[in-house]
């Protein structure tokens, strides 16, 4: 079913039903789009190599027109450079902060949030200011006259001319800028206050938080065995029950252990009007941040849940622009969002082999789970390369460290069989036999490895779905393919 009336509905939700008048409600609606992006990812710097994250291509597809009302904020993931406003004095911290606790601890997230914050700050005062001018009269000449006053003392002496007839607040993010947006509309939620009849004001204006779009959220910091959640101190990453339309798109396969994923769900279930949908491939997989050819696979497969996010913002209302306009008006960008026709039919082809059964997340994962042993062992049988393997290979640091999962099958299968230590690489060191004694994979995660795929998974695997293990911090995180990932729900305290 088309989805263009429900997109429709929503890009006129807040337009007057009656004719206009000249006493009519000079107020304006505004709409502000915050684009929180994953670790490791940067807009500006991904552009060179054309990886830019799903949250950074739909930042480009995104509406900013302060003449209308719309304004658009894209802020940096952590572990690169912060885009934002930066005093001299900060400059030596922020460093710090992008270049060498960033990716691993998670430097940088409070100043994001900050970031975020300062500049809805200023685009509330902005038009503020714009519509005093379009009024006219004494308002324009006092806001003429007082240029630098701030937002709090405009309030004070034009409040009452209702200048802003509602705010509505749409968040987008991925990774651990996911977290940082649930926890970016924690704290302004936080700072609202609550009106008759439930509804929200925020710096004496309504608000309505229309929209939060999240891929696979990763609130953990630290090295492996160590996660901790954002730093400097526990974030609220509960969603809160205000947010009218909340998607979170999860990664099913991804494997790295310190890349858990934190949940929407809460008590097994799902407030009205939030979905939570899972997709085969790993992290980046789903939210964005491979290139065309990295590991020699086709890169094109991210664009599917980007192009559903795409829709599902439309229809909530966030102010962006459809793939058709943006072919008209914006060709280059429209190029970086289009799923090829051959992506798009291996992917169906793969899900109904699959058959997920969409009953629970858990249930998605393991269903994908078991197509992606199953692809990667028949590979391995017909001895043909598996995802990441000309990394491994080429690199001798990688090669030295920890065995890819061809080589931990047998050998764990082995294990299983004669209850002795396993030796995943040719080393046998201690720490591989201490591991093994404290992780035994699940019966049915070997069982199917030794299950010969159908070409239709095996196509979809060997074509689209990277390896994140193997590149990740020169593959040293010694934590096997076979133990699963964590998942977390969002709790209620």
């Amino acid at each position: 079913m088309s989805a263009l009336p429900q997109i429709i509905a929503a890009a006129t939700r807040d337009v007057p039903k009656t004719p206009p008048s000249a006493k009519q409600d000079c107020s304006d609606v505004l709409h502000l789009a915050f684009f929180f992006d994953g670790t490791g990812n940067n807009r500006d710097a991904d552009a060179a190599e054309q990886r830019w994250s799903n949250v950074a291509r739909l930042f480009d597809a995104s509406v900013n027109d302060p003449s209308q009302g719309m304004y658009s904020y894209y802020i940096s993931g952590v572990g690169t450079p912060f885009n934002g406003e930066v005093s001299w004095v900060d400059k030596p911290d922020v460093w710090i902060e992008d270049h060498m606790l960033g990716g691993a601890f998670g430097g940088g997230g409070d100043r994001r949030l900050l970031d975020g914050e300062d500049r809805m700050n200023q685009a509330l005062r902005q038009a503020v200011v714009n519509n005093a001018k379009k009024m006219g009269g004494e308002i324009k000449q006092y806001v003429e006259k007082n240029k630098n006053a701030s937002l709090n003392d405009l309030n004070k002496a034009i409040g009452a001319h209702r200048l802003i007839k509602v705010i509505n607040i749409s968040v987008m993010g991925f990774s651990r800028g996911a977290a940082l947006s649930r926890a970016f509309v924690n704290m302004l939620v936080g700072k609202c206050k609550r009106q008759e009849g439930n509804s929200l004001t925020l710096d004496g204006f309504p608000v309505r938080f229309i929209f939060l779009g999240i891929f696979d959220t990763v609130a953990s910091f630290g090295m492996p065995a160590h996660n901790i959640t954002l730093p400097l101190e526990q974030r609220d990453l509960r969603i809160p029950a205000c947010v009218e339309r909340c998607v979170h798109f999860v990664a099913a396969n991804e494997l790295r252990y310190s890349f858990p994923v934190d949940l929407i769900r809460e008590g097994g279930a799902y407030k009205s009007g939030w979905t939570e949908k899972v997709y085969p491939g790993v992290h980046s997989d789903v939210g964005g941040g491979y290139g065309p050819t990295d590991q020699g696979l086709d890169g094109n497969y991210s664009r599917i849940p980007m192009a559903d996010m795409h829709e599902e913002a439309l229809k909530a209302g966030m102010k962006l622009l459809t793939l058709d306009h943006l072919k008209a008006e914006r060709a280059g960008i429209a190029a970086r969002l289009v799923v090829k026709p051959e992506t798009q039919k291996n992917y169906l082809a793969y899900m109904t082999a699959a058959r997920p059964p969409g009953t629970s997340v858990e249930a998605d994962m393991k269903c994908h789970m078991k197509s992606y042993y199953e692809s990667n062992g028949t590979l391995s049988r017909k001895k043909q390369p598996l995802a990441g393997q000309v990394s491994f290979n080429s690199s001798s640091i990688k090669h030295a460290m920890w065995g890819t999962i061809d080589i931990e099958a047998p050998a764990y299968a082995e294990a299983l069989k004669t209850h002795r230590d396993v030796v995943v690489t040719n080393r046998g060191t201690s720490e591989e036999r201490v591991f093994f004694y404290t992780f035994k994979p699940e019966q049915w995660r070997l069982d199917a490895w030794m299950t010969n795929a159908p070409d239709s998974i095996v196509h979809f695997f060997s074509h689209y779905v990277h390896n994140s293990k193997v590149d990740f911090i020169a593959n040293v995180e010694p934590f096997s393919y076979f133990r699963p990932r964590g998942v977390f729900e969002q709790n209620s305290s």
